[in-house]
């Protein structure tokens, strides 16, 4: 068995650079379950200079688990709803990105993915990076006194929070409605421990979550802006900038990531696919 080309991404506090793989072929049984395994330990995998069409994209997240339906049907793409398309040029001026919101993917479905795959097919000449914070860390430095009052705390995530007054800007007030029917409200613990490692992990989404549950709303908004900002400290954040090629594999379990701003004139086009994952506990 050969094992992964494995390097750590210079100057980040986490991820992983890996080298000497084509995506196009079909991986074998022990690659795969090692690019798993790389994956919940660095978080973050990175695998450049790949051009994939969307049936080698789905290929490669069948290595990786259950490809799922895209929650976004408006962006699934016409020939596999598995693959979001994901195009800023296709925004209508004055929309904002809700990829800009620090966020954990779909965190307002029962169950979540697991693992995301973002391949960059246009890129912008600047801006459009994609910064990653590891939320194990972050639960591991936590203040003891504050670490103490989130325990056993439950978070409501809610498409409606957020989400449902740009998607009726973008689209339509009657098709948010409609996709508000399809993700009512769920509980998810606010610690978070990995279905694979057991290790635990803040599990956050400021684009979802509406409030903690069984608190006065002052409370929730007090404790919620405390962990949010202890969070999103610079020293377990890892920015990627994108070069056209780049495949990113990321653990949705134990990070939240939000996309940076570039230029409405260039274009920041990619297929994104997610693996099905289990129910947050």
């Amino acid at each position: 068995m050969s094992l992964l080309d494995l390097k750590p991404i210079s100057g980040a506090p986490f991820g992983a650079v890996v080298t000497g793989l084509d995506l196009s072929t079909p991986l074998g049984e022990d690659t795969a379950l090692q690019i798993v395994s790389a994956t919940v330990d660095h978080l973050v995998l990175v695998i450049r200079d790949q051009r994939l069409s969307l049936e080698e994209q789905i290929q490669f997240t069948e290595a990786m688990g259950v490809p799922e339906l895209s929650w976004d049907r408006k962006s699934a793409h016409p020939e596999d709803p598995r693959v979001q398309v994901i195009n800023s040029q296709a925004r209508p001026p004055g929309v904002m990105s809700t990829s800009q919101i620090w966020h954990t993917d779909a965190s307002f479905t029962q169950t979540p993915p697991l693992f995301t795959i973002l391949h960059a097919l246009e890129v912008p000449s600047e801006g459009g990076e994609t910064a990653f914070v590891d939320l194990r860390r972050a639960f591991d430095e936590l203040p003891e006194a504050l670490r103490g009052q989130l325990s056993c705390l439950q978070a409501v995530h809610s498409y409606d929070h957020v989400l449902r007054r740009v998607r009726a800007h973008r689209y339509s007030e009657q098709e948010s409605v409609e996709e508000s029917r399809i993700f009512p409200d769920v509980r998810h613990p606010l610690i978070r421990t990995h279905p694979d490692t057991g290790r635990r992990a803040l599990y956050l989404n400021p684009l979802c979550v509406e409030r903690l549950e069984n608190l006065p709303l002052a409370e929730s908004d007090r404790l919620l802006g405390a962990v949010h900002a202890h969070a999103i400290e610079p020293r377990w954040t890892y920015i990627h900038c994108w070069t056209s090629g780049d495949v990113v594999v990321w653990d949705n379990a134990s990070l939240i990531h939000r996309g940076h701003p570039a230029p409405a004139s260039q274009a920041r086009r990619f297929h994104r696919t997610t693996t099905i994952g289990s129910i947050p506990r």
